[in-house]
């Protein structure tokens, strides 16, 4: 799989981040899961299988963890993991190793932070593009066509507790 920053300056603002303060110890970039096309990024432990959306507004935030697939991390940084138990990552249906290392980083007390700036795509092995911006659900509440349609979203999943409205004014 590829991983492709939209910004071909997203290098520099990753270390942008690091630089700014010697504290942090990883900066990863927002880019999609390849089936729902969500973005890897989770603010605490606790969403693990859910996504923050807080990375939208551009700015650098301390998080639990973004993707893998494009981060920077402080080399002093990585003597603080002791990976003793000679495993590789474990991984399960929601979770992948991006997971497994940001518990491995976490137990080792690393800031991590997600650059809401910056945004990649993914390409996976057969050169499908997967696009974070894909991933914004457009349940039709607001009357915006802002998002993809959750029925398109997850094809065969069944839509409950949105009811269609009608408009109406006084």
């Amino acid at each position: 799989d590829d991983v492709v920053p939209h910004d071909k300056l997203a290098v520099q603002h990753l270390l942008a981040v690091i630089d700014a303060d010697d504290s942090i110890d990883l900066a990863g970039g927002i880019y999609p899961r390849k089936v729902t096309m969500e973005p890897i990024v989770a603010k605490d432990n606790g969403a693990k299988t859910g996504v923050w959306w807080g990375w939208r507004d551009g700015h650098a935030e301390q998080v639990y963890m973004t993707g893998t697939g494009f981060l920077i991390i402080r080399m002093a940084s990585l003597a603080k993991i002791p990976v003793t138990d000679g495993r590789y990552f474990e991984v399960g249906d929601r979770t992948t190793d991006d997971f497994f290392f940001a518990d491995w980083c976490a137990a080792s007390k690393l800031k991590w932070y997600a650059a809401g700036n910056v945004v990649c795509d993914q390409i996976d092995l057969d050169g499908r593009l997967h696009q974070v911006e894909k991933a914004i659900p457009d349940f039709g509440e607001d009357g915006n066509d802002d998002g993809i349609p959750v029925e398109e979203l997850f094809p065969g999943a069944e839509v409950i507790g949105v009811e269609e409205t009608e408009c109406k004014t006084d």
